[in-house]
């Protein structure tokens, strides 16, 4: 139900013409300052981070959706739900970490916090299993969106992201039973376990 709200605040936002086009015209405003962050092209930077952005957030709604099934399935929602709420507050509450330059930009910052935080655990799961949770492309989108928001503003909120990880999820504390029992599982048998991810290419998401 929560990840719903997530998607509905997400659709929300994307499917606003105003919102839209005030982005856009920030990127146009952006573009001399883009393209050197990101070695792209001037005439090219302002679509590009345009569809890198959106396609970015929409992830978000995806991975979480894909997580929940797995960890329901195997019983490992304990562990989980603390961390999906925590995520799931940062779409719902104002942000108030850094300053948002707009409603895309708020979103940006939103769902870099919650791909960062699902890199950690997915990490969490390489370390231990010897396979990611996630796409290992995650770690390029989130470095690429980290060049995209700033570096200054991107060390602010990986700071909370290690924060979190720390003291919500475990790693740090004693294991339950039922994480136990599926990192066995997901070492044993690997990929048979995880959802089908969506495909991540350098270019764009399907």
């Amino acid at each position: 139900m929560i990840i719903q709200t997530l998607s509905k605040i997400i659709d929300k936002t994307l499917n606003d013409e105003v919102i839209i086009n005030n982005y856009k015209n920030f990127l146009q405003s952006e573009a001399d300052q883009l393209s050197l962050k990101l070695r792209i092209p001037q005439s090219d930077v302002q679509l590009y981070v345009y569809r890198f952005t959106l396609d970015y957030v929409r992830l978000v709604p995806k991975f979480l959706e894909g997580i929940d099934k797995l960890f329901k399935k195997y019983h490992v929602l304990d562990d989980w739900l603390p961390v999906l709420k925590i995520i799931v507050n940062f779409f719902i509450t104002p942000m108030d970490l850094v300053k948002c330059k707009s409603d895309i930009h708020k979103l940006m910052l939103e769902s870099y916090l919650a791909m960062r935080i699902l890199e950690e655990i997915s990490e969490f799961f390489l370390e231990r299993t010897f396979t990611p949770l996630l796409p290992e492309k995650i770690v390029y989108l989130n470095a690429k969106m980290h060049s995209v928001i700033d570096d200054s503003v991107a060390q602010v909120l990986d700071a909370v992201v290690i924060d979190i990880v720390n003291s919500k999820f475990p790693g740090h504390k004693q294991l339950s039973t039922e994480l136990q029992d599926f990192l066995l599982k997901l070492t044993n048998k690997e990929q048979e376990l995880l959802p089908k991810w969506p495909k991540i290419n350098y270019l764009g998401f399907k």
